[in-house]
């Protein structure tokens, strides 16, 4: 492959490659106390740290599309382990990685009584691959991500000497920041592009808009009503983490595409450190009065009761309190004209899709 020569004399090259010259001309993106990306050519990028000089962490894009992911991760991981010489990682288990809020839900279901949804993580997008030769002494490791537009951005990580890696454990978080930054940076050219050949697909079949104090977002599947002005009132709790709260409606509809049941879900996800989480959910409070709690566990999807979604269509600010985040205030105003409008939005979108217009 045209990239093997590449890669070859980067590894070979990590020290002229942090010199002060390429220092000024690329792009440096910091991932945290001490640690910062430095692109080092064109979809090569270093991941460094004073504490890891031994140890080289590069990240590579792969732009190639039409390959399968595991196909590509498993070809990369053999010519990595010739060409670090670490043969251990050649025939290191390559670990699936999912997608967070899909794996939560399906262990929700597995909590029924159906057997059939035992195996519902396999139903649950794989969105990367880790392997490393040997968990209790890395020596090298390969870690990979899904990217918009190609088939994956990859972390080599080797120690240049040969010895175990100390607090390897550190260096994945920080690849997985640095890997999300670069795949937000390709959704959003994608998108952009999209735009600027104005795309063909109905816009019934889905989209998202800001609407007064929140934000709507709707497909044939789902609409989630997004609260806009999230305050964080415990700031050293949150400790700069970002959050997105919103009420997720789920419509059950029949052959003739009447609705039949609707369900309503507090829908919360967060980020910080460079990691993506959910947080847990403690308490609903509506205008000083507890709307709702959950406990432990199973417990945390539990969906929103009547009780506590009169409270909100009534109240006029509510309050969330959990565990990583503190408490998080925000008003309820327009809330409910806002999903009535939301509701409107994904029964069009819904019966779009009845029609075979909405793209797979």
């Amino acid at each position: 492959m045209k990239f093997r020569s590449v890669i070859a004399f980067v590894v070979g090259t990590v020290a002229f490659f942090a010199s002060a010259v390429h220092a000024q001309t690329r792009e440096e993106i910091p991932l945290g106390y001490q640690w910062k990306g430095r692109e080092i050519l064109d979809d090569v990028w270093r991941i460094h740290h004073s504490g890891y000089n031994d140890v080289a962490i590069l990240v590579y894009a792969d732009r190639r599309t039409g390959v399968p992911l595991l196909e590509a991760f498993e070809h990369t991981k053999k010519e990595r382990a010739k060409i670090d010489k670490c043969p251990a990682l050649g025939n290191a288990e390559s670990v699936p990685k999912h997608e967070l809020f899909g794996a939560a839900m399906a262990a929700l279901e597995k909590i029924d009584d159906d057997p059939n949804n035992d195996d519902s993580i396999n139903n649950v997008p794989i969105i990367g691959y880790e392997a490393v030769d040997s968990e209790a002494n890395p020596r090298c490791a390969l870690i990979a991500r899904e990217l918009a537009g190609g088939t994956m951005l990859y972390t080599v990580v080797t120690h240049l000497k040969g010895e175990v890696i100390e607090n390897y454990y550190q260096i994945p978080k920080k690849a997985h920041r640095l890997m999300d930054t670069l795949n937000e940076r390709a959704i959003a050219a994608i998108k952009k592009a999209e735009m600027a050949a104005k795309k063909k697909e109905p816009s019934e079949c889905g989209g998202e808009v800001a609407y007064k104090h929140w934000v709507m977002a709707w497909s044939p599947k789902l609409g989630t009503l997004y609260a806009r002005n999230l305050e964080f009132l415990d700031k050293a709790v949150a400790n700069g983490k970002v959050a997105r709260i919103g009420i997720m409606v789920r419509t059950k509809h029949d052959a003739k595409g009447v609705a039949l049941e609707t369900t309503h879900s507090l829908y919360m996800a967060a980020k910080g450190d460079g990691e993506e989480f959910i947080p847990q959910k403690q308490r609903l409070t509506v205008d000083g009065k507890i709307a709702q709690e959950w406990g432990d566990g199973f417990h945390q999807w539990a969906g929103l009761t009547p009780a506590a979604m009169n409270a909100l269509y009534t109240g006029k600010t509510a309050e969330i309190k959990t565990k990583e985040l503190g408490r998080i205030r925000f008003t309820l105003q327009d809330m409910k004209e806002s999903l009535e409008l939301l509701d409107t939005n994904q029964q069009i979108a819904t019966l779009t899709n009845r029609l075979e217009k909405c793209p797979e």
